[in-house]
């Protein structure tokens, strides 16, 4: 289906209120100039790769930084008190290494001090609607050790399909 530039700009609108194009619309496969008004970033891409709903992610510098925000643990110093949202940020403040701050954050820690502060990973909190005693996917097994269901003829179910 061919669509106009004003019909694709009202689709690219309905997916993505804040990428607004740069170059005007010839067909699905010529790429266009767009820019997110959300961080200013301007990329040249194919146009059907923002209207199509299974592979746009909209912005790419936008998708990567949420990603990053879902991905990373808060982290605490326990000398001064101060959380952040990131280790990045930690390091930032106080001049050291990530990788110095993580050291210090896993179990057990590798190292006792990093930047001469003591580190912690802040526990995330589940909402209460979550039950933690139940594997989060079917009969997979978690953290926990809680022993699942056999298979229906009785016999314990096999390693591998977990």
């Amino acid at each position: 289906m061919k669509f106009s530039h004003e019909r694709f700009v009202e689709r690219l609108n309905l997916l993505h209120p804040e990428i607004v194009p740069l170059t005007e619309y010839v067909n699905s496969q010529t790429r266009m100039t767009f820019e997110c008004r959300a961080c200013g970033h301007v990329w040249s891409a194919q146009a059907y790769g923002l209207i199509a709903k299974s592979r746009s992610s909209g912005c790419r510098k936008c998708s990567v930084r949420a990603m990053l925000r879902r991905r990373s643990r808060k982290v605490r110093c326990i000398t001064t008190g101060e959380v952040f949202d990131t280790l990045r940020e930690a390091a930032a403040k106080y001049g050291v290494s990530r990788s110095a701050i993580s050291q210090c954050c896993s179990e057990p820690p590798k190292l006792k001090r990093a930047g001469g502060r003591e580190w912690e990973y802040v526990a995330t909190c589940f909402p209460e609607s979550v039950d933690l005693t139940r594997p989060m996917r079917g009969n997979r097994p978690d953290k926990t050790g809680l022993s699942f269901p056999k298979t229906k003829k009785g016999r314990p179910r096999p390693s591998f399909l977990w």
